[in-house]
């Protein structure tokens, strides 16, 4: 479905949902469902790809951002552990396509004890450890964006209030 069906990518995203919900999995599920159909060990080199499809799973929900953590995890840790050194590069893919916030990627870094995303068998330190240049990145531009101010355009409804006719 999904070689005939790439390029629509709500398709694909409705398909992977029939498919969770038919096998009776969890929604959590999806994401894993769509990583495990579509990676593989070039993830690094056309993750973004998925992206779009990505997207509409996750919909900007923090807990399916961090499924598609632990799936990402699962597949450069456990399923392809070559590609343990490209598991930044794929987070950032997903960071640059909205799959993945910034605040959201920073709890997970920041979580170092086992809880409900972790997955059995996945070298969590390891792709902490692989992921951590990026992290850092991510920690300094947050910090600079908070630095600089915020972008409050509340002065663009002002070019009315000289117009007193009536």
């Amino acid at each position: 479905f999904i070689a005939a069906n790439g390029e629509d990518h709500a398709a694909v995203a409705a398909e992977v949902r029939r498919q969770q919900t038919f096998a009776a999995l969890p929604g959590s599920e999806r994401v894993g469902l769509y990583v495990r159909a579509v990676f593989d060990a070039s993830a690094a080199q056309n993750g973004a790809q998925f992206a779009p499809v990505l997207a509409q799973l996750v919909e900007g929900n923090d807990v399916m951002m961090r499924h598609t953590i632990a799936a990402i995890e699962l597949l450069c840790g456990v399923r392809y552990p070559e590609i343990l050194p490209s598991f930044p590069i794929v987070l950032k893919h997903l960071y640059d396509e909205e799959v993945l916030s910034e605040a959201v990627l920073l709890t997970w870094a920041q979580d170092e004890h086992p809880n409900e995303y972790t997955l059995d068998g996945v070298p969590a330190e390891q792709l902490r450890e692989a992921a951590q240049p990026f992290v850092t990145w991510l920690e300094h531009a947050e910090s600079s964006s908070e630095g600089s101010g915020s972008d409050d355009d509340d002065d663009d409804d002002d070019d009315d209030d000289d117009d007193e006719s009536g």
